[in-house]
C-alpha cells in the first residue's frame, strides 16, 4: 500500500515538480511519508513473547 501511495504521489507532483517550491514540497512530503512508513513498520514488528 506505500508503494501504491508513493507511486500516486510522484505522479501528482511529476507535474508541478519544476515549480520552485516543487521540489522543496516534495522532499517534505517524501521525508513525512518515510516517518510515517517507519513508525507503521515498529509498530507492526513481532512482540517479543515474555
Amino acid at each position: 500500500m506505500a508503494v501504491l501511495g508513493r507511486r500516486a504521489f510522484l505522479e501528482q507532483y511529476s507535474a508541478s515538480i519544476d515549480a520552485p517550491s516543487g521540489l522543496e514540497l516534495f522532499a517534505v512530503h517524501v521525508f513525512q511519508i518515510n516517518a510515517k512508513t517507519n513508525q507503521r513498520q515498529v509498530i507492526d514488528a513481532p512482540q517479543p513473547i515474555g
